[in-house]
């Protein structure tokens, strides 16, 4: 069940480099205190989208300080049957 004042952010391209960019800063953020992101990281939830996903281990391993807050989904967004 989401809680009052927990964000969603959505990655969408999650495996590519631009992603793993921000996924790096937000890593960083959410162990700082003083970070003026951090506060809506430690009540957030990363949904990570792609066509071919990556596993968790590998997410675990890059940002083990976001473990916690990373949702992985894998969907083709030009497969329009599917929406």
């Amino acid at each position: 069940m989401v809680q009052l004042n927990e964000y969603t952010i959505t990655i969408l391209g999650s495996t590519g480099g631009v992603a793993k960019s921000i996924l790096s800063i937000l890593n960083h953020s959410i162990t700082d205190k003083n970070d003026p992101i951090h506060h809506f990281i430690v009540t957030s939830k990363l949904y990570l989208i792609d066509i071919k996903q990556k596993t968790m281990d590998y997410y675990h391993q890059l940002f083990p300080n976001l473990k916690d807050k990373i949702i992985t989904v894998q969907f083709d967004l030009n497969n329009l049957d599917q929406f």
